[in-house]
């Protein structure tokens, strides 16, 4: 499986022996060296490995050659020979590559944060056939993993910490915009993994290094409800998204930005006709009520005076009733006493 003890340095090749007893040739490249000279030693030395040699060489000359597999795992691959595996085979894009865990090489590639591979394969330019590649990009980024995780969910588990430049989470989201793709866009705006965390929660759980990407997600969310005329029913899951179990404790601050980041995606999204504060969740409540319910006082007092939501709660608003007939006025007192 893993490399033996007494392995060579990096370049050089090794003859090993397969459990069969049939001879093999092993390069052992790392991230800091990838990119190999063009001479005919090398050229005569790794032939077999031609095409190969060629792909690293001018397209991804600063990725480690990590292995996707587990150490003792007989059938191993890197992260490049699944890459030119997929380029000769577009259609094996959405194929599951990593049985176990039911992962796509997108998944695989978003997860490790590797981003430059991750471009090369979603290259639609490069792609012989443009259409087919979308079609089989949208359908891996539509599967999910066991972790109940598309792709864009599982690129959070990349390590990011430069501030400064994209990350494999704003790349896919930059993705999901341009494809307006109504089920997957659907699953990036709601779908949560097994530990009840969605695409919006990690977003604002590391917000300083996602930033970009969290202006990616708002235009995605105001331009999918303004089609689907659904501002009522997308505000009100965003906020719950944002309140329930094992998420982020949702404040009068993280309110505010969720409202700035909204209006600052679509200037149109909190007019007077839009009606807001209309959809009703199960029980009858509209977000306000929802808020009063759950005592999250801090984020309704934003709601009541911010100057993009204020102007919307009007009497109307404040008369609508619950399954139990009860206004947003008598939850406040009800459960305050």
């Amino acid at each position: 499986g893993g490399m033996e003890e007494g392995s060579n340095k990096n370049g050089e090749k090794e003859e090993i022996e397969d459990s069969k007893g049939a001879k093999k040739v092993r390069i052992l490249l790392r991230a800091e060296d990838i990119e190999l000279e063009a001479t005919d030693t090398v050229e005569k030395e790794i032939s077999p490995y031609k095409d190969i040699r060629i792909a690293l060489q001018n397209r991804f000359k600063n990725v480690a050659s990590i292995s996707i597999y587990d150490e003792a795992d007989e059938s191993k691959e890197t992260y490049h020979d699944l890459v030119i595996k997929h380029q000769e085979n577009p259609d094996k894009i959405s194929a599951i590559c990593k049985q176990e865990t039911n992962e796509t090489i997108i998944h695989i590639l978003a997860k490790e944060g590797k981003l430059d591979i991750l471009r090369d394969v979603c290259d639609e330019e490069k792609s012989s056939s443009e259409k087919d590649l979308k079609q089989n990009l949208l359908g891996a980024l539509k599967i999910k993993d066991n972790f109940d995780q598309t792709p864009i969910l599982a690129s959070f588990n990349a390590h990011n910490e430069d501030q400064t430049t994209e990350n494999t989470t704003e790349y896919l989201l930059k993705k999901i915009l341009e494809y307006e793709d109504d089920i997957l866009t659907q699953d990036t705006l709601s779908q949560r993994n097994k530990t009840n965390n969605s695409v919006l929660t990690e977003l604002f759980r590391n917000k300083d290094i996602y930033a970009n990407a969290i202006k990616t997600y708002f235009k995605i969310f105001t331009k999918y409800n303004e089609k689907k005329r659904s501002h009522s029913k997308g505000f009100n899951h965003l906020v719950r998204q944002m309140s329930e179990e094992n998420s982020l404790k949702l404040n009068s601050t993280l309110m505010s930005q969720l409202i700035y980041e909204i209006t600052d995606a679509s200037r149109h999204f909190f007019k007077e006709e839009n009606k807001i504060f209309s959809y009703k969740s199960e029980g009858g409540l509209n977000i306000l009520m929802r808020l009063a319910t759950d005592t999250i006082d801090d984020a309704l007092r934003e709601l009541l005076v911010n100057t993009n939501t204020y102007r919307l709660i009007t009497h109307r608003v404040l008369h609508e009733r619950d399954a139990q007939g009860q206004t947003l006025l008598a939850i406040l007192e009800v459960n305050r006493t």
